[in-house]
């Protein structure tokens, strides 16, 4: 990875980071942001869609286990 990459993969994760603390903070109680992935995938195939499965999976209140669902439905 060179500087850019790097810099991009940091600023990604920080932007996923709030936009979690963004949802949690107007659902409240109605969420549970705890262990989930803000992180960013930078593999090229699947680039920042596991966040996108997660934030999704938060908002509609699914168990961890049933995030997969989501992504299997994207596929």
């Amino acid at each position: 990875m060179d500087n850019d990459e790097i810099q991009n993969e940091v600023l990604t994760r920080l932007d996923n980071f709030q936009t979690l603390m963004m949802i949690k903070r107007r659902l409240g109680d109605l969420v549970d942001i705890e262990d989930r992935l803000f992180g960013y995938c930078g593999c090229g195939e699947c680039d920042n869609s596991p966040f996108i499965f997660s934030s999704i999976a938060v908002i509609l209140s699914l168990p961890d286990d049933k995030e997969c669902n989501i992504e299997e439905c994207h596929w």
